[in-house]
């Protein structure tokens, strides 16, 4: 019997902790890591990730959060959306369900064929289990990923508490994502538009190296992004936080974003 199961969430009953707080933060740079909290206070995820799929499938990053200090999770995310979604378990049960409507999919480490993916997504970061909630309208589809390191399954209870928190968590994030949109731009386009307007002496991979750490991403995920080396990332780093006479990332996103 396949461990993997789609199954229709429940009529979505369940409340979220700090509702509240979480529906003022919608939008806000605040608000992945405020759902996350939440999260863990019902179902203690290791990681939890949002991308949404355009018709073509082909996913971008909406947040990606994990436990710890390290920004493992958004360098999972940067891994799974160049190349990994490909081999994504959940696509193809999704696509042959006809994807509309709200699904839950629950899927583990060891069913993922492509050796690759396993490794980069899933062992490489001591994730095995992993609950998809997926929301597909108009041809876009909602996709939020909860993870646990090997030997802590989610449990039936646990997979029917989250069914029952499936549809609010999902309206929540796609509101998120469409505020953030519209009222507080977030994509790398914009971030290297407002650097060419305060440091016009970047050079071109310093300027997306800035743009990219504003955003959350790690040097390792900016070396996946940007297809080079980890020390060149560095490199572009130094060199830009020399021309901008600044030493943080702080600084950084105080120069640009004020």
């Amino acid at each position: 019997m396949r461990a993997h199961r789609l199954i229709r969430p429940a009529a979505g009953t369940g409340d979220i902790p700090a509702v509240t707080s979480l529906i003022e933060k919608l939008g806000t740079p605040d608000f992945p890591a405020s759902l996350f909290r939440s999260a863990s206070a019902w179902v203690m995820p290791e990681h939890m990730a949002a991308f949404v799929f355009d018709a073509d499938m082909k996913p971008r990053t909406i947040f990606a959060e994990n436990a710890g200090p390290a920004k493992v999770s958004q360098d999972v995310a940067v891994r799974y959306c160049r190349e990994y979604y490909q081999y994504d378990l959940a696509n193809r049960q999704l696509r042959e369900a006809g994807y509309q409507g709200s699904w839950i999919l629950k899927t583990s480490a060891s069913e993922v064929i492509h050796s690759e993916y396993r490794h980069h997504c899933y062992t490489a970061v001591r994730l095995d289990d992993r609950i998809s909630l997926s929301d597909t309208r108009d041809g876009r589809t909602l996709r939020i990923n909860l993870y646990r390191p090997k030997g802590n399954d989610f449990t039936e209870d646990e997979i029917h508490s989250i069914g029952d928190k499936a549809p609010l968590m999902l309206a929540l994030v796609r509101r998120h994502a469409d505020l953030g949109a519209a009222s507080r731009p977030n994509s790398h386009a914009y971030y290297r538009e407002r650097l060419t307007a305060v440091a016009p002496t970047l050079t071109s991979r310093e300027a997306d190296v800035c743009a990219a750490i504003i955003r959350g991403v790690t040097s390792e995920g900016i070396a996946l992004e940007l297809g080079v080396g980890l020390n060149t990332v560095l490199t572009y780093k130094k060199r830009a936080y020399a021309r901008l006479n600044i030493s943080s990332q702080n600084q950084l996103m105080r120069l640009v974003l004020n």
